[in-house]
């Protein structure tokens, strides 16, 4: 099956920190990134993760090899087992100008490898 998707995956080693509004304060939980976008990341599902789709969350991303924080919002697009979908919503403009140079670097690199940058 072809992916439809504008903007090809990468799929860093890294992690992320998910924040979002509980009931009585802020829940924060430490996940692993799946694959990442110039528009939304899939990140594995937290223990106990408590959300439900729609939920606005804020996301600090730091990827392997990288001593740059990315800070952003999303809402949750989707939820699976062991999956959450995740929307950016904002990022602010280090944040995007980084992600976006990643993006261009994973897609140098599979093209150097011959590799389809729609995998």
């Amino acid at each position: 099956m072809k992916d439809k998707r504008e903007f090809p995956p990468i799929h860093p080693i890294g992690y992320c920190i998910l924040s979002r509004e509980g009931a009585t304060d802020l829940e924060t939980w430490q996940s692993n990134i799946l694959e990442i976008t110039a528009q939304g990341a899939s990140i594995q599902c937290p223990d106990n993760w408590p959300g439900i789709q729609n939920d606005n969350v804020r996301m600090t991303l730091i990827l392997e090899g990288e001593d740059i924080e990315l800070k952003l919002s999303g809402i949750i697009m989707h939820q699976q087992p062991g999956v959450l979908g995740i929307n950016f919503l904002s990022l602010n403009l280090d944040s995007a100008a980084h992600l976006q140079r990643v993006i261009e670097l994973d897609i140098a690199k599979k093209i150097k490898n011959n590799e389809s940058i729609n995998a």
